[in-house]
């Protein structure tokens, strides 16, 4: 049998908030704001794996420890958003960017360029396709900045072949 390979393999990149690169900085910012502000509130919560007898120096306030008896308790990590989302709002731009904060120092945008897919669609009948495209073949530029003819020319260079699930 052909040896077991992810489902997707390519090349990743990071971007972190000390980029150098000006496209791949205002990338990051685009999807920062493009974040509802409760995803964005998750960046600002208290660092995971904390022993909560450290958490009340962590905490502001009167610094009481949480809970009695080593019962959990509910600790607020974050200021809860302004103003919630309505439903039909989701996923969309907010209307006013300028008052969405900078990106936090926390998050950072992982950009993948995938050069090989391995699709499986599970309903009956099960189809299974293999996506691959070519090295040297024209590449994916972070979101919004590039032409729509080299959008069209990097999908064009994706082979797709259909293999036996």
């Amino acid at each position: 049998p052909p040896p077991l390979t992810p489902p997707t393999q390519g090349d990743m990149r990071a971007v972190y908030p000390d980029e150098d690169n000006p496209k791949l900085c205002r990338a990051r910012e685009t999807v920062w704001r493009n974040l509802s502000d409760s995803a964005r509130a998750q960046f600002n919560d208290i660092t995971p794996g904390v022993p909560i007898g450290d958490l009340p120096a962590l905490l502001p306030g009167d610094g009481a420890a949480p809970g009695a008896g080593g019962e959990p308790s509910v600790i607020p990590l974050a200021p809860a958003p302004a103003k919630f989302a309505a439903p039909a709002d989701i996923g969309t731009a907010p209307a006013d960017t300028a008052a969405i904060p900078p990106a936090s120092p926390n998050f950072v945008l992982l950009l993948l360029r995938p050069d090989a897919v391995d699709q499986l669609r599970l309903s009956r009948p099960q189809r299974r396709w293999l996506h691959t495209i070519p090295p040297g073949a024209p590449g994916l530029e972070p979101p919004g900045e590039t032409a729509a003819a080299e959008d069209a020319a990097a999908a064009a260079a994706w082979k797709v072949q259909e293999v036996t699930p």
